[in-house]
């Protein structure tokens, strides 16, 4: 081998570990996800208008074969927007889809069935992603706190379904 001697020269492999190189790859992770935040919030109206639309038909349905359709619509549009706004560092926002996207699952693999309670539940979570969506609500500053719910419905299946929903939410 007849070429120059690399050696003293840092590679790129070096340079990949270095402080400079760690602080423009952060910088670069802060942009991107403020980027997706932005288009988070401009996008997300619309989004939550869908995934009204999905949970509307799937009640109105109620256990009809048609209303299958329905459930895989809504459980894919909850999936998605969890998966966004995890990605986007809008904690609030990934909490309530994550509650609302293992409630869904429970119901379309009939771990749970919708009643009347369950359904009311997923509408007021719509609800509750379009009002911090709209007041801009999304991001909590504390990402590791415990918390609790109290869970209280007069159907003892339906608690069930709720509290195994949260647990595997969390």
């Amino acid at each position: 081998g007849g070429g120059p001697s690399k050696k003293g020269k840092p590679s790129a492999a070096d340079d990949a570990g270095s402080p400079g190189a760690n602080a423009a790859e952060a910088t670069s992770e802060k942009a991107c996800r403020e980027s997706a935040r932005a288009e988070l919030l401009r996008s997300a109206p619309q989004e939550i208008a869908k995934i009204r639309q999905e949970s509307l038909a799937f009640a109105k349905l109620g256990g009809s074969p048609a209303s299958a359709d329905h459930l895989n619509g809504l459980y894919r549009r909850v999936r998605f927007l969890s998966a966004w706004a995890g990605m986007s560092g809008c904690t609030k926002i990934t909490e309530l889809t994550s509650a609302l996207e293992a409630l869904l699952f429970e119901i379309g693999f009939k771990l749970s069935r919708a009643t009347p309670s369950v359904l009311q539940t997923i509408a007021q979570a719509v609800d509750c992603l379009a009002h911090l969506v709209q007041k801009g609500d999304i991001a909590g500053g504390e990402t590791s706190v415990q918390r609790k719910v109290l869970v209280v419905d007069d159907d003892e299946i339906c608690s069930y379904a709720i509290v195994a929903a949260l647990k595997r939410a969390h």
